[in-house]
């Protein structure tokens, strides 16, 4: 019998033991969230501090029912501070947020801008360093523009205009208020005089210009759908989109491929590890391969501003490497804590944005329901060869050793890993997709197990290609990304042919408490819990039907 697996065995056996394996990361990142989230009660509803009372039982339960009291008192005692820096942060952010002067009028405004979009009707400029008037200005400005002015103006130019100030800073009344907060934009200027527009100069930023020569590459190079497309994927921006083609692959439930997250890092991470491995970095100290792979990351991440889905991607692929070079295994929990963590402590008010939120859902639903959806495509594939064949596959014990898989069983085991893995960030995302954008849809499931994994295939390709044009004169560049050009204008066809707005699931309301039943049953029907299987369904049957009692009643 081999040693390390009755270690292994003996580990688990040890593990089933207790109600479930403390994480204290993961659970430091919970209660920071807690404690945001009070913050965010106490702030807009005004709730009594008594009601951090009803946490009082918990905590003496807690303790009650551990073994090891002393632990048990000092865990307690890091999730409390964890959960009082939450709402610390929360208070200070908000603070320092509606700390402005509360300008009403027509100024001169001065600024670098950072950030450029562009509509049919108007462009955005989102500029820092902000002075209005004389008087300089702490945050961001975000002025609407004439659209011709997206494509005069370039990231990092300092500009002067002159329009109508307005604070954004009266939260209360801004239903996009944590979107304005996590980007610290705190005025908006409405241009009332073009003529009085003036370029002052541009300001090297290593990040803002490689966006420009990007934008500027693949506009030059490919057609403007494709480009449109390519720089959604690669930068997340998807200004420049068609708005029906944009509108049709959001009915078909997969424009998060535009949000810069997990998909595109993970892939990132992945070719940067291919490369390294394969070129004289290979032979260096694993330290200086770490760094060269962090910087490579850290710089993409730039490149894309730093949005909160690309933090926790890259915290989490950072943390896997860490463990798998260590030589300690990774737990993807306390990674998804440590990257939450991050994010909240440099933008507390980050949990409330929609990309944070759907982000964070989808990679827990993968965490904690993947395995257990794994399982059941195995039971089916067992039971569907039971029933064509008559034969009953023998029981494998947990120490012997499984027998190389085949060409057929590699195949096999890839698929339904992938089917858990989509199948699992679906049903974490759906009721929160739902409350957020008012509808579902139908073919969500399909469109992402066919474009997902070209996406994910390409990207690195893609993101090759375009970083080699960048590099070569921008007359060449047609040449270069012409592949990727024909390639989008085949993956998009499926978009532009049919109509998917006709086959949605909308008109169901929905509201907090739900969610909270919801994804309380999703906890249960994890593995993470050691409770008998009777009780873990009893529960998960409780919660699901107290969720649909309560859409009845809501929508009734």
């Amino acid at each position: 019998m081999n040693e390390s697996k009755e270690l292994q065995l003996k580990t688990d056996n040890q593990a089933e033991a207790k109600l479930f394996n403390f994480r204290p990361i993961f659970f430091c990142a919970v209660a920071l969230c807690l404690g945001v989230v009070f913050g965010y009660y106490t702030y807009f509803h005004e709730l009594s501090l008594w009601w951090l009372l009803a946490l009082l039982p918990v905590v003496i339960l807690s303790v009650a029912l551990a073994r090891d009291k002393r632990l048990a008192v000092l865990a307690v005692a890091v999730l409390v501070m964890a959960f009082s820096l939450g709402n610390g942060l929360w208070s200070a952010q908000m603070r320092t947020y509606t700390d402005v002067k509360g300008y009403d009028g027509e100024f001169t405004v001065r600024g670098r801008v950072v950030e450029s979009s562009v509509s049919k009707s108007y462009c955005t400029l989102v500029l820092d360093g902000v002075k209005i008037g004389e008087k300089g200005e702490e945050g961001k400005l975000v002025a609407y523009m004439p659209t011709a002015f997206y494509y005069t103006v370039r990231l990092s130019d300092e500009i002067s205009l002159y329009g109508k100030v307005r604070p954004m800073t009266d939260v209360r009344e801004n239903i996009y208020f944590a979107t304005s907060v996590y980007d610290d934009i705190r005025f908006r200027l409405s241009s009332v005089d073009i003529e009085r527009f003036e370029t002052l100069g541009h300001k090297a930023d290593i990040f803002l210009d490689t966006r420009q020569r990007i934008v500027d590459t693949l506009f030059t190079g490919m057609d403007e759908t494709s480009a449109s497309v390519t720089m959604a994927v690669l930068l997340g921006d998807t200004s420049t989109m068609e708005q029906s083609l944009l509108s049709n692959m959001r009915y078909g439930g997969i424009a998060h491929v535009f949000a810069v997250s997990g998909l595109h890092v993970g892939a990132l991470y992945a070719f940067c590890r291919m490369l390294i491995r394969r070129s004289p970095l290979s032979r260096a100290p694993k330290p200086v391969c770490f760094f060269v792979l962090a910087a490579l990351l850290l710089f993409y991440g730039g490149v894309c501003g730093y949005s909160a889905s690309v933090v926790r991607a890259i915290v989490v692929c950072l943390a896997y490497d860490i463990g798998k070079s260590s030589g300690f295994l990774s737990d993807s929990l306390e990674n998804m804590g440590l990257a939450a963590i991050v994010i909240l402590c440099l933008s507390p008010v980050a949990l409330f944005t929609v990309g944070f939120q759907l982000s964070f859902a989808a990679s827990l639903g993968i965490i904690l329901l993947s395995k257990n959806m794994y399982a059941l495509f195995e039971k089916g594939k067992e039971t569907l060869v039971r029933v064509c064949t008559g034969k009953t596959p023998a029981p494998v014990s947990p120490l012997d050793d499984k027998p190389p898989l085949g060409v057929r069983g590699r195949i096999v085991r890839s698929a339904f890993s992938f089917l858990s893995v989509t199948l699992s960030a679906q049903i974490a995302t759906a009721p929160l997709t739902l409350y957020v954008f008012g509808y579902l849809s139908v073919w969500s499931l399909l469109l992402n197990c066919l474009f997902v994994p070209i996406v994910s295939i390409i990207f690195s390709a893609v993101l090759a290609l375009v970083v080699v044009a960048c590099i070569l004169p921008l007359t060449v560049s047609g040449i270069v990304l012409y592949l990727p050009s024909v390639a989008w204008s085949a993956l998009l066809l499926v978009f532009q042919t049919f109509d998917l707005s006709a086959d949605l699931i909308q008109n169901v309301s929905l509201n907090a408490s739900l969610l909270w039943i919801y994804y309380t049953a999703l906890l249960f029907c994890t593995d993470k819990w050691n409770v008998p299987k009777k009780v873990a369904r009893a529960l998960v049957g409780i919660c699901f039907a107290a969720f649909l009692l309560g859409i009845v009643l809501l929508n009734r």
